[in-house]
């Protein structure tokens, strides 16, 4: 008997360190996730008072679970300026028909809703195109050419 009980104390000793590993592991991937505040990110708008000027933003972007961050940094850029002193960069309703990156090169396709003139809402398709690339290349070091398409059809700014 007394053989058992000694075999038996190194044996429960294991599982309770295996325990607090696995324990300290959970604690630990929790803690990591909830102080995790995603990418800082730039964004620029158009200023509303004074069209020459640009209205600066930092957002922290969390890492998209279902699409990459080019595709997310878009999506938040066409989600317009939080502070009233910004101008959309294109009238709301405009979605992302295709974004992707091939090696160094970005192909955004946005809808023709990009197209409207809404001058008091958003800036100009000219002057949109323009800070949208500035957006992109600030933010993507990677990224060395941009090809905008509306609707399938190439534009230029």
């Amino acid at each position: 008997m007394i053989m058992s009980d000694v075999g038996a104390k190194p044996k429960s000793a294991g599982i309770t360190v295996v325990f607090f590993v696995i324990l300290s592991f959970v604690v630990s991937f929790f803690l990591y996730e909830i102080n995790n505040k995603g990418t800082r990110r730039v964004i620029v708008f158009e200023s509303k008072t004074n069209p020459k000027e640009l209205s600066y933003e930092v957002r922290f972007l969390k890492k998209p679970l279902n699409k990459d961050a080019v595709n997310q940094y878009v999506d938040e850029l066409l989600l317009g300026p939080i502070s009233p002193q910004g101008r959309l960069l294109f009238p709301l309703g405009t979605k992302v028909r295709s974004c992707f990156v091939e090696g160094n090169v970005l192909y955004l396709d946005l809808s023709e809703d990009a197209l409207q003139i809404f001058p008091t809402e958003a800036s100009d398709s000219v002057t949109a195109i323009k800070i949208l690339k500035k957006n992109l290349f600030t933010n993507f070091k990677n990224i060395d050419i941009i090809n905008v398409f509306i609707m399938g059809k190439r534009v230029e700014a």
